[in-house]
């Protein structure tokens, strides 16, 4: 929560939903959690701190935006794969959001080391992958 606290406007208020743990507890972690009306919107029309802030894009899909940012630094993929088990525990959809058309506002944090969506067609749902917690 601390990790979604410093990426989210501090009117975001996140609820963690669910979370999980690979590797006997050593990561990676995905979370799925939801945000408030007001920063879904911001999130959706990416305005506001998302905006504002270079760690946050939006893309069509996780593919688009880890093409994207792994020209940066490699480790992107890393972390989304790793978490891919643990978000088709939590998720029914989980290969949609992972390989399929879902637009969203993107986090990355510099490291490559925490990746946070927020999906425009579930207006305040998204998941945060941890690649060690």
């Amino acid at each position: 929560m601390e990790i979604l606290g410093k990426a989210l406007p501090a009117d975001a208020s996140p609820t963690l939903t669910d979370s999980c743990t690979s590797f006997l507890g050593f990561g990676p972690a995905v979370g799925v959690f939801e945000v408030s009306p007001v920063a879904a919107r911001e999130a959706a029309g990416f305005k506001g701190r998302f905006a504002d802030t270079p760690s946050w894009s939006q893309h069509e899909s996780m593919v688009e935006f880890a093409e994207a940012r792994s020209h940066e630094i490699a480790g992107i993929n890393a972390t989304l794969l790793d978490g891919k088990d643990c978000l088709r525990e939590m998720t029914a959809g989980a290969d949609e959001i992972m390989f399929g058309d879902t637009p969203g506002t993107y986090y990355a944090s510099p490291d490559q080391q925490v990746v946070i969506v927020l999906l425009s067609g579930d207006l305040g749902k998204g998941a945060i992958f941890v690649q060690s917690p």
